[in-house]
């Protein structure tokens, strides 16, 4: 039974290491978003795309992301999980673009 959950999460961990999540926003003149991206809106983004429930606190998210671009955010996950070859951590891949 523990063993089945390991697989689900590692696989899981491999979905969202290798997704892009692609956010689209308006923005104002300056190129900035008018609302900026929080980590409740990544979580519901990734159940939305990807079919992955995530909780706000496996985002390292210091501060909402305000500009358009893409971002590498670091996943915390739990230290039973294997991370990836050659890497420190998982990431989740966001490119913000506009609406």
């Amino acid at each position: 039974q523990q063993e089945l959950k390991m697989k689900e999460y590692q696989m899981a961990a491999k979905r969202l290491d290798n997704a892009l999540l692609v956010l689209r926003r308006f923005i104002k003149v300056d190129n900035e978003l008018r609302s900026p991206v929080t980590k409740d809106e990544i979580v519901e983004e990734v159940a939305r795309q990807l079919c992955i429930n995530i909780h706000p606190d496996n985002l390292h998210l210091p501060s909402p992301l305000t500009s358009l671009g893409e971002y590498e955010v670091p996943l915390r996950l739990p230290k039973d999980i294997p991370r990836p070859e050659g890497r420190l951590q998982w990431t989740l891949n966001i490119k913000i673009r506009r609406k």
